[in-house]
């Protein structure tokens, strides 16, 4: 399970390549390390994420909510969960895994 909080999340999928030929910069990149990196090419955001050990690249399919504090990727069943600062579920959606 990945966890990464609001701020990182969609500074990477704003550095994120989007309809990208080379398909591996089209989505997040989960270190298992603990970084979250997003790039296109020609921009790049590297930040923090608890990956507990899980190195992945994933691409979640839907636009994120507009409230939301942070997002758990579970990259065995392919699903992002949305929560709120009240660790309530705000949305659910389908991930893509694209290697990891």
């Amino acid at each position: 399970m990945i966890t990464v909080k609001r701020a990182e999340y969609l500074s990477a999928l704003t550095c994120a390549g989007v309809k990208e030929v080379r398909y591996y910069l089209n989505g997040i990149f989960f270190d298992a390390e603990g970084f979250v990196v997003g790039t296109n090419g020609h921009r790049l955001f590297c930040g923090r994420a608890i990956t507990e050990g899980e190195s992945a690249i994933v691409n979640v399919k839907a636009k994120p909510p507009t409230k939301f504090e942070q997002v758990r990727i579970d990259t065995v069943l392919k699903a992002a969960t949305f929560l709120n600062n009240e660790g309530q579920t705000v949305m659910t959606s389908p991930v893509e895994v694209i290697d990891g």
